[in-house]
């Protein structure tokens, strides 16, 4: 291995999107990482999905955290994260990203973070993850997408 590519600092990228809005499919984000990015053996990238509102057993949204009965009902928000953690699993697509950079020794993770502001959500997961790259998907929570513009 040659000297540059030991001192070359692992590259730790987060794929924003919001889990609310999530179509089935590769989001804009993630291809863009896939392909706008070289990732090296030992890099990580981790898919965050960001769940800030729940679809009530009524059928209704309720914002996470918010006074209403269903947006503070801890067991119902970790239920909610798990389905959605489940279904990002269980995407065919995401199943061949996991495959590909498996085979490529990038690290590839996918997490669900829950809070009533999607930008606070997205900035604090950056800075847990000590992200290199934080990418923002396109179609994410207007809020989101105005996640670097304070």
């Amino acid at each position: 291995m040659e000297y540059w590519e030991e001192m070359r600092e692992r590259q730790r990228v987060v794929v924003i999107e919001d889990a609310n809005r999530r179509k089935e499919g590769i989001s804009s984000a993630i291809r863009w990482a896939l392909n706008g990015l070289s990732l090296q053996p030992g890099d990580q990238l981790i898919l965050l999905g960001v769940l800030h509102h729940l679809n009530t057993p009524m059928g209704y949204k309720s914002r996470v955290g918010s006074s209403t009965i269903i947006g503070g009902n801890q067991r119902i928000i970790e239920i909610e994260a798990a389905t959605r953690k489940k279904e990002y699993e269980n995407n065919l697509d995401i199943i061949q990203i996991t495959n590909l950079f498996q085979t490529q020794g990038v690290e590839f993770r996918m997490e669900v973070a829950i809070g009533p502001s999607p930008k606070e959500v997205a900035l604090i997961s950056a800075q847990n993850h000590k992200a290199t790259w934080v990418i923002l998907d396109r179609r994410g929570e207007p809020d989101l997408l105005r996640f670097g513009a304070d």
